[in-house]
């Protein structure tokens, strides 16, 4: 992430900045994208879209995050 600003950056940028494996950047960069947490801009260049902000913790339901339940009465 410390190699990705709110500016693109080109793929191959971001491998030379980190000295990283081309392959071990694309995956990440993809990990990153499904978690919304970087942006392909078009053209393998990338962003930084927000901040992280929490980790994965297994055992945590996705409904424990979710809005509460809607009631019957309020379906009506």
């Amino acid at each position: 992430m410390s190699a990705l600003t709110r500016e693109p950056s080109h793929v191959d940028a971001v491998v030379r900045n980190t000295g990283l494996a081309a392959a071990q950047v694309s995956a990440t960069l993809a990990l990153l994208e499904l978690k919304g947490l970087v942006r392909n801009v078009g053209g393998m260049q990338y962003v930084r879209v927000r901040e992280e902000t929490a980790s994965y913790e297994p055992g945590i339901e996705a409904s424990a995050t979710s809005a509460p339940p809607v009631t019957e009465s309020e379906t009506r």
